[in-house]
């Protein structure tokens, strides 16, 4: 009866243990899983300085995330940083990302980081705009910020009439997109007339 006892007990300790360790497995899970939609939602509710962090954060923490957090704190961290102005973090983390995807939303977000990073000093990325136009050629650009991006692109291109046109598919896509009525109304500002020749007099 003690040898039966005993072998229950360390069968008692065993499944506990194991039940332990499945329960901190979970419970690890868990919190990777509630860090990926923390970031999400400080993006959607427009906190992206928090967003860009927690992602950030989480990536460099945690070495055993999976390959689907890994994709979606890179997609949110990629979103933020663009949204903040933080070009070239964008345009690391999509870069990253693409190599995983080649989801037409992410090579157009890639594309635009890096035509906005471009932008500072006022050159054009051909690479980049080559993207953007092919995406549009075969209807898959169908982000109104992508738009604007190949906006401005065109314009560096010295291409305005086109611009023009990048911008009023931007505004169909999103009503009252405040950057391409800004720089749809600066493309189309018509230029000052010249003044006319000064007729000779009559006199002599």
């Amino acid at each position: 009866m003690k040898t039966v006892a005993a072998v229950l007990s360390a069968a008692i300790v065993v499944s506990a243990g194991s039940a332990y360790a499945c329960g901190n497995s979970m419970r690890f899970k868990a919190r990777e899983e509630s860090v990926v939609a923390r970031a999400s939602k400080a993006y959607r509710s427009g906190n992206y300085a928090d967003a860009a962090a927690v992602a950030e954060t989480a990536m460099k923490d945690a070495d055993d995330l999976s390959a689907g957090d890994r994709r979606a704190l890179l997609r949110t961290h990629g979103l933020a940083s663009l949204k903040l102005g933080n070009f070239e973090k964008s345009v690391t983390s999509f870069m990253a990302l693409s190599d995983e995807t080649k989801e037409p939303f992410v090579q157009v977000k890639l594309a635009e980081a890096r035509i906005r990073d471009a932008l500072r000093t006022n050159q054009l990325n051909v690479t980049a705009k080559g993207v953007l136009e092919k995406l549009a050629t075969d209807g898959l650009l169908a982000d109104a910020d992508g738009w604007v991006a190949l906006a401005h692109a065109r314009r560096l291109d010295g291409d305005s009439a086109a611009a023009i046109a990048a911008c009023e598919d931007a505004l169909k896509v999103h009503p009252g997109h405040p950057e391409a009525t800004q720089v749809l109304t600066s493309l189309s500002v018509p230029k000052a007339p010249s003044k006319a020749p000064v007729k000779p007099s009559s006199k002599s």
